[in-house]
């Protein structure tokens, strides 16, 4: 931990260099693990006024693998923006980062019915997906801001079946939900000044959404799409409300571990979307989604246990989550073309624990299974 906050300092005194399209977004929030306290700084390079990448350090707070305790985890990774609005005062992001969690690993055991599980290796890879507003309060470009990110840990886990003495090697993740309010400091760039909409290039002004595409058939939209790990399949309708900003329902279907299992099963998900573009008067568009709803399945009532606590999951269904981006190219006059999106989805649910040894009872324990999904479409 400690070096983690020596890290944040470090970053801070960065804030010193004048640049233009050099910023530093600093934020403190919490994790849904438990509630606890968390921590991050950003250094983010624009290079074109609606993308930049970075790199950052954090620490939060989770349960990173299935032998580890609720402890905090350090962790450093490369950043990947993308600004919604990037012209205006009142602006919106999206964000993806890849790195790595440092934590050691424990001798402990996990046993789920026949298989006991275990972890060998100390870190993990670390993957955050998030979407945040901004909102610019001076003339260099700096202001507050505030963010929802989902996180996960990428781990391997050696697995023997008790009964047939089969043993395995398996890759798992465990993950948790970060809110955060934090300020970024950085110069404005020249590509960032405001430009009112009455003086937009003949070109944009002539596809703007408000222009020829501001038909019924432009605020109506239907995603749909198959994707991998397969069979993935879902369909969004999406009411585009104004150009950069649309809300909708869809539906999926996906492969996840339910909770309590060691196997993958597809399971049916019923959800809102939130949706934001990027550059929606081009043919070549940006895109990112939030959606929450509920997975749909029916829960196995037997208990598990690792080697000092007895669990049990005593609920139907669960909170089901997606967070992702993607890219869109408009090949009709009526607004459709092809698509192809990252995301990354989660089964939130509460297990119930009681220990063996201390003959404590731990209840309301928020958990996550989570899995990534690419995927191809068609918008009508």
């Amino acid at each position: 931990m400690k070096y983690t906050l020596i890290a944040l300092l470090t970053i801070c005194n960065l804030t010193r260099i004048s640049a233009q399209k050099h910023n530093l977004y600093t934020d403190a929030g919490i994790s849904f693990s438990q509630l606890y306290p968390r921590l991050s700084a950003t250094y983010n390079y624009k290079f074109a006024r609606w993308i930049g990448v970075g790199a950052g350090c954090q620490a939060h707070a989770w349960f990173p693998t299935i032998t580890n305790p609720h402890q905090y985890v350090p962790g450093v990774f490369g950043d990947l923006r993308l600004n919604i609005g990037p012209r205006k005062k009142n602006q919106f992001f999206a964000f993806m980062d890849l790195g790595i969690n440092f934590y050691k690993h424990t001798n402990e055991d996990y046993r789920n019915e026949t298989n006991v599980s275990s972890v060998s290796r100390d870190n993990g890879s670390y993957t955050g997906l998030g979407m945040g507003y901004f909102r610019q309060t001076t003339e260099r470009g700096a202001g507050f801001y505030t963010s929802v990110k989902i996180m996960s840990n990428g781990y391997e886990a050696n697995r023997q079946d008790l009964v047939t003495g089969e043993q395995s090697v398996e890759s798992a993740s465990r993950g948790t939900l970060a809110l955060s309010f934090g300020y970024r400091f950085g110069n404005k760039s020249a590509d960032d000044n405001n430009v009112p909409s009455g003086f937009l290039p003949r070109r944009e002004k002539a596809r703007s959404d408000d222009g020829a595409y501001g038909t019924i058939a432009s605020k109506h939209n239907l995603f749909v799409d198959l994707g991998v790990p397969f069979p993935l399949f879902s369909a969004t309708y999406n009411y585009k409300m104004v150009k950069w900003l649309g809300v909708g329902g869809g539906a999926q279907g996906y492969k996840i571990y339910r909770p309590g299992t060691n196997s993958k099963r597809t399971t049916l998900a019923l959800f809102a979307d939130i949706r934001f573009n990027m550059r929606p008067e081009k043919n070549n568009q940006f895109f990112s989604f939030l959606d929450l709803g509920i997975n749909l399945y029916k829960q196995d009532p037997k208990y598990f246990r690792d080697s000092t606590t007895v669990y049990n999951i005593p609920h139907n269904n669960g909170f089901y989550s997606g967070l992702g981006f993607g890219y869109f190219r408009r090949m009709t006059e009526r607004g459709g073309g092809p698509y192809a999106s990252l995301k990354l989805m989660g089964n939130w649910y509460t297990i119930y624990g009681y220990n063996i040894v201390s003959e404590d009872q731990n209840t309301g324990l928020s958990s996550m299974n989570g899995a990534f999904a690419f995927s191809l479409g068609f918008k009508f």
